[in-house]
């Protein structure tokens, strides 16, 4: 099983400040984390990868893609694929508990 990453390991991974992920956190802009011990906030890194593929799509394809109804789609279609991850993940961590 992978090591789930912590905000210390986000923060250098992306070499971003704190403040940067939280503010992404609050915005609805980078996946949401898994429950951890305490309040500790953990991302399993498929999700980090899955978002990093999504946001280097969305940076080749804005340039191009002014289409807004299907920029909306594809928001929406990354939502609902980062919810069923969510899901996987929950209840993954329920069964290795």
């Amino acid at each position: 099983m992978q090591k789930l990453l912590t905000v210390k390991d986000i923060t250098e991974l992306l070499q971003i400040s704190y403040s940067t992920l939280y503010r992404w956190l609050k915005a609805g802009s980078f996946p949401a984390p898994i429950n951890g011990r305490g309040k500790k906030l953990l991302w399993h890194p498929s999700q980090i990868e899955e978002w990093s593929n999504y946001r280097e799509s969305q940076a080749t394809t804005s340039a191009t893609d002014t289409n807004p109804t299907k920029r909306k789609q594809r928001d929406k279609d990354y939502h609902e694929r980062q919810r069923k991850a969510d899901i996987v993940l929950r209840r993954h961590a329920t069964a290795c508990s």
